[in-house]
């Protein structure tokens, strides 16, 4: 019987072969499962900013709203004229950053005018994310304290 000598380009495979370390398959598996979880948390963290500014422009919105709301109510009942699309009396600084932004006051009589009761809608429409339009609107009643 030859012997036969064992060369660099030996194709046999040692018992242990498979205990030794990690194979090509398992590394790229690895790699794929490293990867999306990556993917998915950077994915994540972008999401998460672009609702912290949704979040962020409704609190101004709703913030700028309020003090409109009570600008209107700290004034004479005299000064409120009824009227559709009048823009904001009070200021919210900040507001103007916010994308076509359409603010507006809506005052009208809210029964018969013999009733002295204002109808008061502050209604506030502006571009969001991936520009939808959000809008945000407060009503109130507004009664004549002096009376007649």
């Amino acid at each position: 019987m030859r012997s036969r000598k064992a060369t660099r380009f030996d194709t046999r495979v040692s018992p242990d072969a498979g205990k030794l370390g990690f194979s090509l398959l398992e590394l790229i598996t690895a790699l794929f499962v490293l990867t999306v979880g990556l993917l998915g948390s950077i994915h994540l963290y972008f999401r998460g900013i672009e609702a912290m500014n949704t979040v962020r422009e409704a609190a101004l919105v709703s913030s700028a709203i309020r003090n409109e709301v009570e600008t209107l109510r700290a004034q004479p009942f005299a000064a409120l004229q009824n009227g559709a699309n009048r823009p904001f009396v009070s200021s919210t600084p900040g507001i103007d950053r916010l994308p076509n932004l359409h603010a507006a006051v809506s005052i009208e009589d809210a029964f018969e005018p013999s009733k002295r009761i204002k109808k008061i809608t502050v209604d506030a429409a502006w571009s969001g994310e991936h520009g939808r339009t959000v809008h945000r609107t407060a009503t109130t009643l507004v009664a004549d304290k002096e009376g007649p």
